[in-house]
């Protein structure tokens, strides 16, 4: 009995449809379309692909259309020619005339109708040594850490972004209908709202869920193809039955190679503190308590023009800890001179090297 209710439910859904679309091509067919009645037919239209065939099905049997330069200017010369065949099918009796322009005039405005506009991409960047918060169009928002650059392909179904390079914080505005997805050279990241961090160094991708949940997959991306149509191969990977999900305080990182495997082997939980310390570059700090000093150079590079590199094994190893303010990075300098006794060598013009006193 529930199965047959289900099917009737199921006619009669097709039948309303039906005749919804008869009586659209009806009302045009009489010529009598207002303004307010040509953008009703177009939300009904855009509604549900349902619509689309209905309406074109209904054409193949349209002998008129009225009205159609008024709304579509650029279809006013074919309307014309359209009242020219309609009059010369009352001397040739040739009506399948009027039901060939009438097909094509159907069709047009049809497509017209339900043809998604351009997907317009953005771009933002930050500078070196420089944090950005930019606000998208959905409300969400992305923070840029140093030398970051992102593009934004965003449309009614869907919000990509892709993270070029660097390291951005993203707070998404919720909307279950409509996900967010960030990739980057082969990875690709999916919400429909919560917050994250995702960094692209050197073509290394690391993401940090700070709040709600994540799902990450592999992507085959060409670097060389466009971003819409990146963007598409994105989209596609929906399919992928390989994804990992992340929740509050997981950490994934994955290096260089080619291809890896994702697992939860990979997968790393952060304190609360620890979390804090990743992403205290959004409050204009740097947190480095308790940090290797390989590890402190290294992050230091990213926001001067220099390179610091640490040569002696001893000393990559050394901890140390401090917070220094994001726009005054080489204060670090002065605070391993004086705390640490150790020595800042600028070695060229494009590198420091931090050395042992005693060396």
């Amino acid at each position: 009995m529930e199965k047959y209710q289900s099917e009737m439910i199921t006619i009669k859904s097709s039948d309303d449809i039906t005749a919804e679309a008869s009586a659209w091509v009806a009302q045009l067919e009489a010529g009598d379309m207002t303004r307010a009645d040509m953008e009703a037919f177009k939300e009904w239209i855009q509604r549900s692909p349902k619509h689309v065939a209905e309406i074109r099905k209904m054409a193949r049997f349209s002998l008129a259309l009225n009205e159609l330069s008024e709304m579509l200017p650029s279809m006013s010369l074919a309307m014309d020619e359209h009242k020219v065949v309609m009059k010369k099918t009352k001397v040739s009796k040739r009506p399948w005339l009027a039901l060939t322009a009438a097909l094509v005039l159907m069709v047009s405005l049809v497509s017209f109708l339900v043809s998604p506009p351009p997907i317009a991409v953005e771009t933002y960047y930050s500078k070196l040594g420089e944090s950005k918060e930019v606000t998208l169009d959905d409300g969400s928002r992305v923070t840029l850490n140093t030398n970051s650059r992102i593009s934004v392909a965003f449309d009614e179904a869907n919000r990509v972004v892709k993270l070029i390079k660097g390291e951005a914080y993203f707070d998404v505005t919720a909307n279950s209908e409509r996900p967010f997805w960030v990739y980057t050279g082969s990875e690709r990241v999916r919400v429909v709202g919560t917050e994250f961090l995702v960094q692209y160094i050197d073509e290394e991708f690391a993401v940090l869920v700070t709040e709600g949940e994540v799902s990450v997959a592999k992507v085959a991306v060409d670097a060389d193809i466009s971003i819409i149509e990146q963007r598409d191969k994105v989209l596609e990977s929906e399919k992928n039955n390989h994804t990992l999900s992340l929740t509050p305080g997981e950490y994934l990182e994955l290096g260089k190679l080619p291809y890896r495997v994702l697992n939860e082997d990979l997968v790393e939980v952060k304190s609360e503190k620890a979390i804090k310390q990743q992403v205290s570059w959004k409050g204009g700090l740097l947190d480095f308590t308790d940090k290797d000093l390989e590890s402190v150079a290294s992050e230091v590079s990213r926001y001067i023009p220099e390179t610091i590199v640490v040569k002696s094994e001893n000393l990559k190893a050394f901890k140390l800890s401090g917070v220094f303010p994001l726009d005054e990075p080489y204060v670090l300098f002065e605070a391993l001179r004086n705390s640490y006794g150790l020595d800042v060598i600028k070695v060229d013009s494009n590198t420091f090297e931090i050395r042992s006193r005693n060396i």
